[in-house]
């Protein structure tokens, strides 16, 4: 039942978390307009929560399996362990921002996190780190989400700033706004 749950609610929960930063940083604009929690249930949820039944039983599960016996070498071996993990909880993470706002495919996704593979790496090595603190691991898997929402929130600024300006009025710009008339003398 605890599986079920983790599998099925704590990624919709953290994708909440996740569209809430963004729309804290100001990227409201960003967000797909099936952002609420009810409308998440339908078929933009099924097809996350399908990415994410993906990425954890074929990917992250049986790596974290094969690499489980890493932590049998004190402090090398789990950061190892963390390094080699790293990616795919990153990855994991990151999966809503692409497939949902980006409106990436699973293939390119995997192509953007390739590019970026440093990056990934190295934020999901210490974000899994932080995750197997006990008990601490109940307050770290959010603040990795709002870490990666930042993340990605820096991304989309980028992206902003890159952009040209959209074009209005049949093609031409915005038309310049008439100087202000100057102040009478007193």
């Amino acid at each position: 039942m605890i599986f079920l749950c983790y599998i099925l609610f704590l990624p919709l929960m953290l994708d909440r978390l996740f569209d809430a930063v963004l729309r804290l940083r100001g990227f409201q604009q960003h967000l797909p307009s099936h952002s609420g929690y009810l409308r998440r249930l339908g078929f933009t949820g099924l097809r996350y929560v399908k990415y994410r039944l993906f990425g954890e039983l074929l990917v992250e599960l049986p790596t974290l399996i094969l690499t489980m016996p890493l932590n049998v070498v004190p402090g090398l071996g789990t950061a190892m362990y963390c390094y080699l993990n790293g990616l795919f909880l990153t990855w994991g993470y990151m999966l809503h921002y692409h497939v949902e706002i980006l409106g990436l495919n699973l293939s390119q996704s995997r192509e953007h996190v390739m590019k970026n593979r440093s990056d990934y790496t190295s934020f999901g090595m210490v974000a899994l780190a932080l995750e197997l603190v006990p008990l601490g691991n109940l307050v770290f898997m959010f603040t990795n989400v709002v870490g990666c929402a930042l993340w990605a929130a820096d991304e989309l600024s980028e992206r902003d700033v890159e952009a040209p300006p959209s074009p209005k009025h049949n093609g031409a710009l915005e038309p310049p706004q008439p100087a202000l008339p100057p102040r009478p003398a007193h």
